[in-house]
């Protein structure tokens, strides 16, 4: 069973994120479950990353589906990172900083 986060993490024309884990909340396929994350400001904090990043690991999630403009398809990189690479804050994959290479791969994205 595929355990999705599905992320119009929230741009003002976007409902709320919507996490698929295992038991259905909405009308979606049986084999997921349904939560939710809102609040991806635009040009993402990476406090944002983070937060939406740590309610996909509890979710167990496999991959990520991004929904709205570019700062829900950034956002949603930066937690498809996160997810791979076990770890917890993005700023050290940002642009300028000690990882920003060195990240060895993502959970697929969808957009």
């Amino acid at each position: 069973m595929a355990n999705c986060f599905v992320a119009p993490f929230c741009e003002d024309t976007v409902s709320p994120v919507l996490i698929f884990s295992s038991r259905p909340k909405a009308t979606v396929s049986p084999a997921c479950a349904l939560a939710s994350f809102a609040g991806v400001e635009p040009n993402p904090q990476a406090a944002t990353v983070n937060k939406a990043a740590a309610l996909a690991k509890s979710e167990g999630v496999d991959f990520v589906i991004a929904l709205g403009g570019g700062s829900v398809m950034d956002a949603a990189k930066g937690v498809a990172i996160l997810l791979h690479e076990k770890a917890d804050d993005i700023w050290p994959y940002c642009w300028g900083e000690p990882k920003a290479d060195q990240f060895t791969g993502a959970v697929p994205v969808v957009t």
